[in-house]
């Protein structure tokens, strides 16, 4: 298997297609949501393991907002499409407002230094 990432696309592209072809209230819906969700917290994790970026914090902030951001799509996944029971403000909530924390103050952006011009 010389090209992993491919894959990833290609189950990635069909898992959403299902998603998007699933009915709204089915419980395969959600679990297609949860499944994709964590995906992309496992292929950030197995980067950073088979890469090895320096520095490696921002791609592992990356991966905690990632997972914040999961259990927050989870809990408004089940609490909408399983039991149908939406209210304005859920539990969920508490999630999704932290979720790009992690990356406010040292992103991947922030990976490689930007040297500072002299005055």
């Amino acid at each position: 298997m010389g090209r992993p990432w491919l894959l990833y696309l290609t189950a990635g592209t069909v898992l959403m297609i299902g998603y998007w072809l699933t009915p709204v209230g089915d419980t395969g819906r959600a679990a297609l949501y949860c499944l994709i969700g964590v995906s992309s917290v496992v292929a950030v994790l197995i980067g950073v393991v088979r890469f090895r970026p320096t520095p490696r914090l921002p791609w592992l902030l990356l991966g905690a907002g990632q997972v914040v951001y999961v259990i927050a799509g989870m809990t408004c996944c089940l609490l909408y499409d399983v039991p149908g029971i939406m209210d304005f403000r859920t539990v969920s909530d508490a999630f999704f407002l932290p979720a790009p924390l992690p990356l406010r103050g040292y992103g991947p952006g922030a990976a490689r230094p930007v040297p500072h011009p002299r005055a």
